[in-house]
C-alpha cells in the first residue's frame, strides 16, 4: 500500500463492502482482459476510483504482486495512473490483436456442419478489434462452402444487416440437425432389429424372388421405375420426408408380397406423378398393344455411325464433390431460355409446370385436351391442362440440336420450370451422367453436352 498516494491511503471503505470476485492475476495473461473485468466490477459495485486502486492491488499475485511492492512510495496518485502503469508493465503479455485477414481464413471445412462453423467464426471475431459488422458478415459468408444451402440463398436474398444473416443462419442449422437427428435415429432403429426378424426376412427374400419379378416395384417416378434407380428425384424427396413434410403421403407398412424384400420389406409407398401418354398412351388397350410390338421381332434398322458418348475427370471440373445433387439444366424452350429443368431418365413424360407456361406467353387455347391422368405427389389423380408440341435447344452453337418434343402441362406446385423425360432424351440420343453432372449428345459438329447447374439444385430442394 506505500505505492500509493495518502489521498488514496486515507480513503474509508464504504459500509457492507464486498471485494469483487475476480481471478487473479499472475503476470503472465493478457493484462486487458484482467483490466476490463474489473473496471466492470468497479462499475457494477458503484465504487469510486479511490476504492478501485486499494481493490485492485488485491488480486495481484506471483510476478504482479512482486511488481506492485517494488513500486516507489507515494508514487501512484490516481486510478488511471494506476491502470497505466499496470498495462506498461505487463504489454509484452498481450494477445497478439487479429485483424479482418486472420478472419478471411477461418473457413468451413468439407464436413463440418453449420453449428459448428459458425460457432467457430464467433470465437475468432471475438479476437478482431473495432470489427465492422458487416465487414464481419461477408467474411462469414465467403468462409462457407461453395454448395452450402445457406449460401445458395444468400447468393439470391443477399441480407443487409449481420443480424438478419445469423437468423438465417439459425434457420437452416435447425433444419440440418432435425435431419441429422432423424437419420440418426433410423439407423438405430435398424441395428436393433431382432436377427430373428432380419434372417426370417432374408429367407423370405429369397423365397419370393421369382415372384418379386411380377410384383409392381417402389413407384417412385412417372412410369414405374425403382427408388434406388431414380437418383435425380431420390434425394429431393427423401429430404421433405426426414423433415416430416410428406409423412402424410406415405402408405403403411408393405405385406409379405410386396418388392424390395431381399434384404428388408419396403416401409411404404411414395407417390410421385405416374401415368401420362408415354408407353402406348392412356387406355389399357392401347398400352397391351404397345407391348405386343415390343414381342415382334423384325430386322434391326440399319444403325448411323456416331461417336461414343461417355465421361472422363475432365467433365468434373466445377463440379463439387462429394455430392447428391440432382441433375438440373437450362435449355431453350420456344424461344425462351428455361432455367431449373429436372433430367429425370426414369420419366415416362415430360413435363412443363403452368407457371413457365404462363410465363412464356403460350396461348392456352394451343393445349391439346389429354386423357391420361397422373398421380400426384399428393396420391390423388391430377388431371394435365393439355399438352403440346414445343421446340426445345439444348447445348451451346455449334455443338447445339433443336428438337420437336411433346409436354404435359400440369398445375402443380413445383421447385422445378420443368422436368426432361426419357421421350426428349431419347429424341436427343443423350447419355446422362448424375455423379459428372451432365447430359452429353451427339450433333453434326461432334458432341455436345449441357453442364448441371448445383446451386440451382439447391434453390429447388430447398424450396420444397
Amino acid at each position: 500500500m506505500d505505492a500509493f498516494s495518502l489521498d488514496i491511503i486515507v480513503e474509508p471503505l464504504p459500509p457492507n463492502f464486498k471485494a469483487p470476485t475476480l481471478e487473479m492475476y499472475d503476470g503472465n495473461t493478457d493484462p486487458d482482459n484482467h483490466l476490463e473485468s474489473f473496471r466492470a466490477l468497479m462499475i457494477l459495485y458503484g465504487y469510486s476510483d479511490t476504492l478501485a486502486c486499494q481493490t485492485f492491488q488485491a488480486t495481484f499475485k506471483g510476478v504482479a504482486r512482486r511488481w506492485f511492492s517494488s513500486l516507489p512510495p507515494r508514487s501512484i496518485n490516481s486510478w488511471e495512473q494506476f491502470s497505466n502503469m499496470f498495462l506498461a508493465c505487463f504489454i509484452s503479455s498481450r494477445r497478439p490483436q487479429k485483424s479482418i485477414v486472420s478472419l478471411m481464413t477461418v473457413k468451413q471445412k468439407r464436413g463440418e456442419s453449420l453449428r459448428s462453423y459458425i460457432d467457430r467464426f464467433k470465437k475468432e471475431e471475438l479476437e478482431v478489434r473495432d470489427l465492422d459488422p458487416l465487414v464481419s458478415m461477408h467474411a462469414a459468408i465467403s468462409g462457407l462452402l461453395p454448395v452450402s444451402a445457406l449460401k445458395c440463398f444468400i447468393a439470391k436474398s443477399q441480407p443487409k444487416m449481420k443480424l438478419e444473416f445469423l437468423e438465417r443462419a439459425k434457420k437452416y442449422i435447425a433444419i440440418e440437425e432435425a435431419s441429422a437427428t432423424d437419420a440418426h435415429e433410423r439407423g438405430i432403429e435398424h441395428r436393433d432389429e431382432a436377427p430373428e426378424k432380419k434372417r426370417k426376412n432374408e429367407d423370405q427374400g429369397r423365397s419370393n424372388n421369382n415372384n418379386n419379378k411380377k410384383a409392381p416395384a417402389l413407384a417412385l417416378a412417372y412410369n414405374h421405375h425403382d427408388i434406388e434407380d431414380c437418383y435425380d428425384l431420390k434425394n429431393e424427396i427423401e429430404s421433405p420426408i426426414r423433415r416430416a413434410h410428406l409423412k402424410q403421403y406415405v402408405r403403411g407398412k408393405a405385406g409379405a408380397s410386396s418388392s424390395q424384400q431381399q434384404h428388408q420389406q419396403a416401409e411404404g409407398i411414395i407417390d410421385v406423378i405416374v401415368g401420362g401418354t408415354a408407353s402406348g398412351g392412356a387406355s389399357a388397350s392401347a398400352r397391351k398393344a404397345y407391348t405386343r410390338q415390343l414381342n415382334i421381332q423384325g430386322p434391326a434398322p440399319k444403325k448411323q455411325k456416331q461417336e461414343s458418348l461417355s465421361f472422363t475427370d475432365e467433365d468434373l471440373k466445377g463440379v463439387a464433390v462429394p455430392h447428391d445433387d440432382a441433375l438440373v439444366v437450362s435449355a431453350v424452350i420456344s424461344n425462351f431460355v428455361v432455367k431449373r429443368i429436372l433430367v429425370d431418365s426414369g420419366s415416362s413424360t415430360n413435363i412443363l409446370f403452368y407457371e413457365a407456361f404462363e410465363k412464356m406467353k403460350i396461348a392456352p387455347k394451343r393445349l391439346q385436351p389429354v386423357d391420361a391422368p397422373l398421380v400426384s405427389f399428393f396420391g390423388g389423380i391430377v388431371k394435365p391442362e393439355g399438352k403440346i408440341s414445343l421446340p426445345i435447344t439444348v447445348g451451346t452453337e455449334p455443338q447445339q440440336v433443336t428438337r420437336m418434343t411433346e409436354f404435359l402441362v400440369m398445375k402443380i406446385g413445383s421447385p422445378y420450370n420443368a422436368i426432361m423425360g426419357r421421350p426428349t432424351l431419347h429424341a436427343l440420343r443423350a447419355a446422362i451422367s448424375y455423379y459428372y453432372l451432365a447430359l452429353k449428345f451427339t450433333t453434326d459438329h461432334s458432341i455436345g453436352v449441357v453442364r448441371g447447374d448445383q446451386h440451382a439444385a439447391h434453390h429447388a430442394m430447398w424450396q420444397r
